[in-house]
C-alpha cells in the first residue's frame, strides 16, 4: 500500500515530465522528437488491471469515463478492453470494445502504432508507477495521464491541479469527470455500426484538428 506522500511524489514527477514534454512539443509540432526514448520491454504483469483517465491535453473529443483493462499475459495478440462514453445528439452513449495489437517484437518493446490507411499515430509511456499513475505521450503531440483510482478525493485532485498548473503556466490540462455516479451506468458492447461510427468520428478528429486518438489506448514502458 502506497503512502499518500509516495502518491504525491509520483504525481509530482509526472507533472515535471509533463511540463518538459509539452514545452518541447510546442517547438516540435508534427514531429516525434518529444516522445522518443529507449525501447524497454513491456511488463504486462506489473501493469495489468484497470486504469482510468485522469487528465489529457489537449481536451480533444467529448469522450469521458474512459477505462482500460490490461491483461496479465498475451499470446499472439495483446487485447485491451476499453469502456468509455461518447455524446451523440446530446445524449451519452456507453461503449465497450476490444482493441488488439499483434504480440510482436515491436509491441513487446513498448512500441505501439495505430494505423488507419496511410495515417498512423505512435504512442509511448514515458513514466510509470504501476500502482498509481502512467504518463503517455503521442507523436501528434498530445499527452494523457491514467491512474488506478477512478474516484480520487477532491482534496488530492485540487492539489494535483494546483501543482500541474504551476508547472505548465498557461497550458491547461483537461480533467474529465470520472465519478462513479456518472461512469457506472450500464455499458453495452459496441455493435459493428457503433464501432464504425466511433472510428469515423476519431479519424475525422485526427485529420481535421491534428489531434491523436488518445482516448483509444494506453501504453506502458517498464524500467527496473
Amino acid at each position: 500500500m502506497q503512502s499518500r506522500a509516495q502518491i504525491m511524489d509520483a504525481y509530482l514527477f509526472v507533472g515535471l515530465l509533463l511540463a518538459f514534454v509539452w514545452s518541447s512539443s510546442a517547438q516540435s509540432l508534427r514531429t516525434k522528437e518529444h516522445c522518443e526514448g529507449p525501447s524497454i520491454p513491456l511488463n504486462l504483469t506489473a501493469v495489468s488491471g484497470y486504469w482510468y483517465e485522469f487528465s489529457r491535453l489537449p481536451k480533444g473529443m467529448d469522450i469521458k469515463c474512459l477505462s482500460v483493462l490490461v491483461p496479465p499475459t498475451a499470446d499472439t495478440e495483446l487485447k485491451l478492453i476499453l469502456k468509455y462514453k461518447i455524446t451523440e445528439d446530446g445524449k451519452d452513449r456507453a461503449i465497450k470494445e476490444t482493441v488488439s495489437f499483434p504480440w510482436d517484437e515491436a509491441t513487446k518493446n513498448s512500441i505501439f502504432v495505430m494505423k488507419y490507411g496511410s495515417a498512423s499515430v505512435t504512442f509511448k509511456v514515458l513514466a510509470l508507477f504501476p500502482t498509481e499513475v502512467v504518463f503517455i505521450c503521442s507523436s501528434q503531440p498530445a499527452i494523457k495521464i491514467l491512474t488506478r483510482d477512478n474516484d480520487p478525493k477532491q482534496a488530492d485532485l485540487n492539489e494535483f491541479k494546483t501543482n500541474f498548473a504551476s508547472m505548465l503556466g498557461n497550458v491547461e490540462m483537461f480533467y474529465p469527470d470520472m465519478t462513479p455516479k456518472l461512469c457506472n451506468a450500464a455499458v453495452r458492447p459496441s455493435t459493428e455500426t457503433a464501432a464504425i461510427l466511433a472510428i469515423l468520428t476519431l479519424l475525422s478528429y485526427l485529420f481535421q484538428r491534428n489531434c491523436c486518438l488518445l482516448s483509444i489506448i494506453y501504453f506502458y514502458f517498464y524500467t527496473d
